[in-house]
């Protein structure tokens, strides 16, 4: 299995999970999540192959102290890319002609979201962290093994 093929499989199953605790948190501040459940995963399975992209080559140079660092960087980059896509879905799904800026909704709102989004999801960092930290070390695990026994020379 190709390392891009590893970690876009795991971009989308943690992804997935990350989206499952946005909606556990209820994160009333962005979306309500009785509505966009759905969103909310595609949105979480987009972010998290992004943020696993993002991380790939740094997790490759950098040793297990490195991860450690990369973990606390990609929570307020995860949370950031979050809502970031999410408002880029509802200016496109909710009013298509907002791209030309007409109704006030464009790049720099959706901008300005990402930046509020984080800062509010910097709050829970306390709970967080830890499992930013623990998804990148075993991103560095998905796609450096330590222990890599494949035949292939």
């Amino acid at each position: 299995m190709s390392s891009a093929f590893k970690t876009t499989l795991f971009g989308i199953a943690s992804g997935l999970i990350w989206s499952l605790i946005a909606i556990l948190l209820r994160a009333q501040f962005l979306f309500n999540p009785d509505e966009s459940i759905f969103v909310v995963l595609l949105v979480g399975a987009t972010t998290g192959v992004a943020v696993s992209f993002a991380l790939k080559v740094p997790l490759m140079k950098f040793g297990k102290t490195g991860s450690v660092i990369l973990g606390l960087i990609a929570l307020p980059l995860g949370i950031f890319i979050f809502g970031f896509i999410f408002a880029l879905f509802e200016m496109i799904a909710g009013n298509p002609e907002s791209f030309n800026g007409t109704n006030g909704f464009n790049l720099i709102t959706a901008f300005k979201t990402a930046l509020y989004t984080t800062f509010l999801g910097c709050i829970y960092s306390c709970y967080l962290l830890p499992l930013a930290i623990l998804t990148t070390i075993i991103l560095r695990k998905v796609i450096r093994p330590e222990n890599d026994l494949s035949l292939k020379h």
